[in-house]
């Protein structure tokens, strides 16, 4: 081979080594295999502070909702105190949707939604795709979107060509929800002292904890007020000089919630630190009493005395009221149409610019 064929020949050479490297060089394209580059829309279920058994609603509301064509959730809940009724408000570009509770343990359930059409659907954001009911009995759990099940494909949304959307991190695509119960307790017995004289200071009341209470919100006889312990169990008052006899009830709140009210603790609030019995020569007999009860007193001037008698509920069950001149005066109660049972009997003086009220206990037979 002369020089000239042998220069061609290398040359040749070099020359496909340099277009195999350019070759070598060029960038790849990247094509989805099975996945979409996007992202799947954001997901959020609703949450609730119910205060007492009820029928709950939580709405499923999407954001990026566009151009879909399936969609598979998964949605974990505690069954103990809340179990999954049926849907409601379907929005009305997802016709077919299935939706299944299924039960996994005794501490655990899963809604499942499936839903796809050929056709894809583009939904407003903020708009609900749906609401979940539940029928609500107490307690508390978690509305959990679970996309880590079977590798993720529990939680899904395929984009207008049918390929997953990308949905991680979960955090930022599944917005969980909850349920607090706040259901507030009924009050109990309030205890303290049920005899005081105006001007008394630092008389403490209690009542038991109250079941789910934040706060506590008391009502006091007039004229007096709180001086410590507002808002709790425990409160201390000061009768000031204008304070009368009354009642005092509490209840418990939580947020919305409201719990029952207490029964009504009678003070008696004396104007001196004489009894109103020395007083008024007030007497009560027979006690116990199976038919007619009599209340005896002095009037020292001229008044109204009303009677009236409570059951333990604090609910008034009769009543008696007249007006007398000063003097010795007997007033009759008929107690023969009522239960046998503990009563709290309250008599109030009215005389011109005041009124004296005391609470005798009260013991009815058969």
């Amino acid at each position: 081979m002369d020089g000239n064929l042998r220069y061609l020949v290398l040359l040749l050479s070099l020359l496909n080594l340099n277009f195999s490297l350019a070759e070598a060089q060029k960038p790849i394209a990247c094509k989805p295999s099975g996945h979409s580059l996007s992202d799947a829309p954001r997901t959020w279920i609703g949450s609730a502070n119910p205060c007492q058994p009820s029928t709950l609603s939580f709405p499923v509301i999407d954001s990026g909702f566009t151009s879909i064509t399936s969609i598979s959730l998964r949605l974990d809940y505690n069954p103990n105190g809340m179990v999954y009724d049926t849907f409601s408000n379907l929005n009305s570009q997802l016709t077919g949707i299935i939706i299944n509770d299924i039960h996994v343990s005794d501490s655990l359930n899963k809604i499942m939604f499936v839903w796809s059409d050929i056709n894809p659907k583009t939904v407003p954001d903020g708009q609900p795709l749906l609401s979940l009911v539940f029928h609500y009995t107490g307690g508390a759990t978690s509305l959990t979107w679970n996309n880590a099940s079977n590798n993720g494909s529990d939680c899904e949304y395929g984009d207008a060509n049918g390929d997953p959307l990308n949905d991680l991190p979960s955090i930022s695509f599944y917005h969980n929800g909850y349920v607090q119960g706040g259901a507030v307790g009924a009050a109990g017995n309030i205890t303290g002292s049920n005899e005081v004289t105006r001007g008394d200071a630092n008389v403490r009341y209690t009542v038991p904890p109250i079941q789910n209470a934040t706060t506590y919100i008391w009502t006091i006889p007039p004229g007096s007020e709180i001086t410590a312990g507002a808002g709790t169990n425990e409160v201390y008052l000061h009768f000031t000089s204008t304070a009368t006899s009354g009642y005092l009830q509490v209840h418990g709140v939580a947020g919305n919630c409201t719990g029952a009210l207490s029964p009504p603790f009678f003070v008696n609030v004396l104007t001196a630190g004489i009894p109103v019995e020395d007083t008024y020569s007030l007497a009560v007999f027979p006690n116990p009493v199976s038919s007619m009860l009599r209340v005896s007193y002095y009037l020292p001037e001229d008044a109204r005395v009303d009677l009236e008698l409570f059951n333990t509920l604090g609910q008034p069950v009769t009543h008696s009221s007249c007006s007398y001149e000063s003097g010795n005066h007997q007033q009759l109660l008929d107690t023969s149409g009522l239960d046998a049972g503990i009563y709290d009997l309250k008599v109030q003086f009215s005389f011109n610019g005041k009124n004296v009220v005391t609470l005798k206990k009260v013991v009815i037979i058969k």
